[in-house]
């Protein structure tokens, strides 16, 4: 969501900040097509059942602020 507003003669805007809900993220490396990065995962099972059977590793996202 986008605020408009007028201070001073300059138009500022604002914008409203969202938590990061997604704590989890799989890996893989390797190059080319295969290699990912997937950072949308609430739980740590649904990361593992991601990389489960196509390798990687689950790790903690970084940017998760909730």
């Amino acid at each position: 969501m986008h605020k408009l507003f007028l201070a001073g003669g300059l138009l500022l805007t604002t914008t409203t900040a969202y938590a990061d809900p997604y704590r989890w993220c799989a890996e893989r490396g390797g190059g080319g097509e295969a290699s990912f990065t997937n950072c949308y995962f609430v739980t740590r099972a649904q990361c593992e059942a991601t990389v489960a059977g196509v390798g990687g590793f689950c790790r903690q996202n970084m940017l998760f602020d909730g």
